[in-house]
């Protein structure tokens, strides 16, 4: 599958998903030889970051399209970088600690639930 059929396929997303960012189809079965596998569909695998909360499989006679959101590993990535970031910074001062993390994660709990 070239880069021309791929971007195809990232219009298509984005026509289905019009508020996802970061659309990108990263990887496709074309090395599957189809003498081994004749019967094998080819995919195309398409990551994307899109507040709406779930994964995608399309499928026509073709092909395959295995759409993978990464809003909630993102989520809880910023989530355990906001501890980090405060245990180190405020290490000796557990009253700024605390209060400091609780505004980022009142800011990461309202951003996600609004």
């Amino acid at each position: 599958m070239n880069q021309t059929e791929l971007k195809e396929i990232e219009f298509l997303i984005r026509q289905n998903r019009p508020k996802a960012k970061f659309i990108k189809a990263v990887h496709s079965s074309s090395s599957i030889q189809d003498e081994i596998n004749p019967e094998d569909r080819h995919y195309v695998y398409v990551s994307l970051y899109d507040e709406n909360i779930n994964s995608n499989y399309l499928a026509d006679q073709d092909l395959r399209i295995l759409v993978s959101n990464t809003y909630a590993g993102s989520f809880i990535y910023n989530n355990i970088l906001s501890y980090y970031y405060c245990n180190k910074i405020y290490d000796n001062n557990p009253e700024e600690r605390d209060k400091t993390l609780r505004l980022l994660l009142d800011y990461k709990f309202k951003k996600i639930l609004c």
